[in-house]
């Protein structure tokens, strides 16, 4: 048996009773110790400080080291429950109904004011019936007269007394009579033999027989207080009938 001093076994003592104590609470703790082999490095610093660095060796866990868990206490990995991805919201696009466009107004054309003038020697103008004819003297002769206007002079005073043909020159007071055109009311104009025109206007419309000359004969060719214009036209498919149309100063 080795005896060794009691200073160097309390010492040595201690530093055992250290290692014991130590071992008990890694051991009780799961924790790893390196062991002295592990610490390498071992220097003086310039102040006479111990400054340890540990190896590469020291860093690395044992096998024997290895503390084993509970598997119901370790926590299983949380799943993040699955994102459903919704649709992207699209803005819908509502087309505006294109209102219409108001309509162009219409200006109202106004019919312009025609002034016509009558000029001529010895002519009658009866607008509404498009009629425009040149006079003659037939005088106060019989006969078939030609197929002109003709001025008949076995009438009374004052009454300017007009013949014309009705497939002729009196075809628009036979087509007028029929048509509803001819009436009282309408406008004419006649130009005197100086040149000097008049406006006359239609006083009466007659249709007569032609068997009852000596009757209508009294009144139609009779002579009047003032100037005016009798047409006298035949009617029917013999020329039985007569139109006979009165004018007066306008």
């Amino acid at each position: 048996m080795i005896h060794l001093p009691v200073r160097l076994r309390t010492s040595w003592a201690k530093s055992a009773i250290a290692g014991l104590l130590a071992l008990s609470l890694s051991a009780s703790a799961g924790m790893v110790v390196a062991s002295p082999a592990a610490v390498s490095g071992v220097g003086l610093s310039p102040a006479g400080a111990v400054s340890v660095k540990p190896s590469s060796a020291a860093l690395a866990p044992t096998s024997d080291a290895t503390t084993t868990v509970p598997q119901d206490l370790v926590p299983k990995p949380t799943v993040a429950p699955a994102v459903r991805r919704q649709a992207a919201a699209q803005a819908k696009t509502e087309v505006a109904a294109s209102k219409p466009k108001p309509a162009p107004k219409k200006t109202a054309v106004r019919p312009r004011k025609v002034t016509v003038s009558y000029h001529g020697v010895y002519h009658l103008w009866i607008p509404a019936l498009s009629l425009s004819r040149g006079i003659s003297d037939w005088g106060c002769n019989g006969g078939l007269i030609p197929n002109r206007v003709e001025y008949w002079g076995c009438v009374g005073r004052n009454n300017l007394y007009l013949l014309g043909h009705a497939w002729g020159v009196f075809a628009k007071i036979h087509d007028g009579y029929h048509s509803g055109a001819l009436h009282a009311g309408l406008a004419a104009w006649y130009a005197d033999k100086s040149g000097r025109v008049h406006k006359y206007r239609i006083s009466w419309v007659r249709h007569v027989r032609n068997a009852d000359y000596a009757s209508w004969s009294q009144w139609a060719m009779a002579a009047t207080s003032g100037p005016v214009i009798t047409l006298q036209t035949c009617d029917g498919a013999t020329s039985a009938y007569r139109i006979l149309v009165r004018l007066v100063p306008a």
